[in-house]
């Protein structure tokens, strides 16, 4: 059988092409608008039960959109993912940007607060707030009493010591910590925990109108760093020596650079009390001698030693 002439084969009949999406800069919406809904086919109360169900698709969608991520800041101030093996220089987290953006959003989980409240929580709470809440429950349980959210991540974190750790101590007396970040020091205000020997100096704050800090009353000096500026005149246990220095008459010491407008995660560098009246030992810094404190318990209940 012959092929029907060309004039005589079927007409295809195309479909409407990909390209109505957008023609000639306008959206397929607009090039092809929906015929007009009639007058009085949705009423108010419709219009109100359609909203709450597309709000609580909403909320149920942002919930499912949570994720836990876990941490671990060891002794010298290195932040690893818990799953990270080994954990050395080579495998923690070096981007300065990254680590400040990281630790100034560091702060208590919230499932402190509401293990020890005595109130009840409200009885209605947001598809997300109550999947938050799941999840800062479950990461204190598994030992991670720090939290470091980032919209829908929930980046929890354990310390071995504390969650900040002062890596370097500069020329200029300013504490190192998370990437660029940088406190004043102020020796007065050094304590040692008497169990491990650690030193420890008052946490940065993020302004001079906060009394406590985010990050707990004290955060550690690193090992390197009392190794190089302190070990060669550290004193533990030496009550004579260490109440002549708090009592001796001396010169003022240097002054401390002071920033009269703190950044974020920065502060003035004036500590909190120790323990009143313990002195744990003694440390030279800039030609003078300094009594050092002994470092309060309060940290026990937020600090996990692995």
């Amino acid at each position: 059988m012959s092929a029907l002439p060309s004039v005589l084969r079927p007409v295809r009949t195309l479909a409407v092409p990909v390209l109505t999406r957008c023609i000639f800069g306008r959206t397929r919406e607009a090039a092809f608008p929906a015929p007009p809904s009639r007058q009085g086919f949705s009423t108010s109360s419709t219009r109100s039960n359609q909203d709450k169900t597309q709000g609580k698709e909403k909320e149920k969608g942002k919930a499912s959109l949570l994720r836990s991520y876990f941490y671990h800041v060891d002794v010298h101030g290195q932040l690893f993912l818990t799953e990270t093996e080994p954990k050395n220089i080579t495998s923690c987290f070096k981007s300065a940007p990254f680590l400040d953006f990281f630790f100034q959003r560091l702060g208590p989980n919230p499932a402190l607060d509401r293990s020890s409240a005595s109130s009840t929580p409200p009885k209605k709470q947001t598809p997300v707030a109550l999947a938050r809440a799941e999840l800062e429950n479950d990461a204190l349980q598994e030992g991670y009493p720090w939290l470091s959210p980032c919209g829908p991540e929930m980046n929890f974190v354990k310390a071995e010591a504390t969650p900040v750790v002062f890596r370097e101590l500069d020329e200029e007396g300013f504490l190192h910590w998370g990437g660029s970040l940088k406190v004043p020091f102020d020796p007065a205000q050094m304590v040692v925990d008497i169990e491990t020997g650690y030193l420890y100096h008052p946490s940065p704050r993020s302004s001079d109108a906060e009394t406590t800090s985010q990050y707990g009353p004290y955060s550690l000096l690193s090992s390197a760093l009392v190794l190089t500026h302190f070990s060669s005149t550290l004193e533990y246990g030496d009550p004579s020596s260490a109440a002549a220095a708090a009592s001796s008459e001396q010169p003022d010491p240097p002054q401390t650079p002071q920033r009269s407008d703190p950044g974020p995660g920065q502060s003035t560098g004036t500590g909190l009390g120790a323990t009143d009246g313990a002195v744990a030992g003694t440390v030279e810094w800039r030609g003078r001698r300094w009594a050092l404190g002994v470092k309060p318990g309060v940290m026990t209940e937020m600090q996990v030693h692995t």
